[in-house]
């Protein structure tokens, strides 16, 4: 969890002052299913640790002006 506060709140202060994020979620366990909205990009970032491996995926969406 403290990881994707982080990682959020750099992406918020290194992208600009026109960025609002959400809360930052973290899913445990095996089989889960994640959906998104067919607007959002996603990036996924796969990562190893000695205890697993794991994703940090961003969805990002543009703003309503």
């Amino acid at each position: 969890g403290e990881l994707t506060n982080i990682i959020a709140g750099g992406a918020k202060s290194g992208l600009g002052e026109g960025l609002s994020i959400s809360v930052p979620v973290v899913i445990v366990g095996k089989g889960h299913a994640l959906s998104q909205l067919s607007d959002v990009v996603c990036v996924q970032i796969p990562c190893s640790s000695p205890v697993g491996d794991f994703a940090i995926e961003i969805n990002m969406k543009k703003g309503m002006a």
